[in-house]
């Protein structure tokens, strides 16, 4: 087995090309689990045919990179030349694989939160429910990869900034995944409680069950082996923070009216943050 390229921002993507039985060169791509704080030490990796546009996955592999152990492994079209690859894969692999698999989990695992130097401000109001990486400076891949069955899917999170709501939850948007590309309309919008942990799914795509919108989110929150919510809760505090400070600034700036940006409402209204419940079961509770 040799391979070329290298790790690239994205997470690892590098060429190899197999001798065994016959000459074959793939693409493969690494994900890995992006909260720094969980104890897993999984690296998973599709292998894809070598044409450069990730469209047809042929099997993937699950590999522990502390004891570069097998875990398990998946083939999508039943090729019995698939097993003899991955065998090679892991008979072959050496130092330079290890360290390009290892990169790919420290890009993976590299939060900055620092604020964007380019935010487009037009538009939003402190009624805006905003997605915490337009705003922090955070990887690709703080857009959770999750696969459920054989469908990918691309999980995003989204809070309300304005410093006066005690709104208290997270607004998740998950959108399927296809040719590596997340594809729209959402296939599931869903808000958690901070205090109750408690699920409200607002919007299910075509062909998505409640039982199916639930393993998505069971999916999601096993990411973080328990500390999904606290991860959540921080972030709501950074947003609300930069909805203090920049947002409002922004606004004064634009001699927008911050009474304004934030009218009365209707305890029976639709709530303003955008989470499509009741004024008094959101932001006015």
């Amino acid at each position: 087995m040799h391979n070329s390229k290298q790790a690239l921002e994205s997470g690892l993507r590098v060429r190899v090309k197999f001798e065994k039985k016959k000459p074959i060169a793939m693409d493969i791509v690494g994900y890995y689990c992006p909260n720094p704080d969980c104890p897993c030490r999984d690296a998973t990796l599709y292998f894809y045919e070598a044409d450069g546009n990730f469209k047809t996955r042929l099997f993937k592999i699950v590999i522990d990179y502390e004891t570069w152990r097998l875990m398990s492994t998946e083939i999508y079209d039943g090729d019995d030349d698939y097993a003899l690859i991955i065998h090679e894969f892991m008979e072959t692999l050496d130092e330079e694989m290890k360290s390009l698999i290892l990169s790919g989990k420290g890009v993976a695992s590299d939060e900055k939160h620092a604020l964007r130097d380019n935010i487009d401000y037009s538009g939003l109001t402190m009624d805006s429910m905003v997605c915490y990486s337009e705003i922090y400076s955070t990887n690709p891949y703080e857009q959770w990869l999750l696969e459920i069955g054989n469908k990918q899917y691309i999980a995003v999170d989204y809070y309300c900034p304005n410093p006066k709501c005690n709104c208290r939850d997270v607004m998740l948007i998950f959108d399927k995944v296809e040719n590596n590309k997340a594809t729209g309309p959402p296939a599931l919008r869903c808000f958690i409680k901070f205090d109750t942990g408690n699920r409200v799914i607002e919007e299910k795509g075509a062909g998505v069950s409640t039982q199916h919108a639930e393993n998505m989110l069971d999916e999601l929150m096993a990411l973080f082996a328990g500390g999904g919510i606290e991860l959540f809760k921080e972030r709501y505090a950074r947003i609300k923070e930069w909805g203090k400070d920049c947002l409002q600034a922004e606004l004064r700036r634009k001699n927008v009216s911050l009474t304004a940006v934030a009218p009365k409402v209707g305890r029976n209204a639709p709530c303003p943050c955008g989470s499509g419940k009741k004024y008094k079961r959101c932001c006015g509770a």
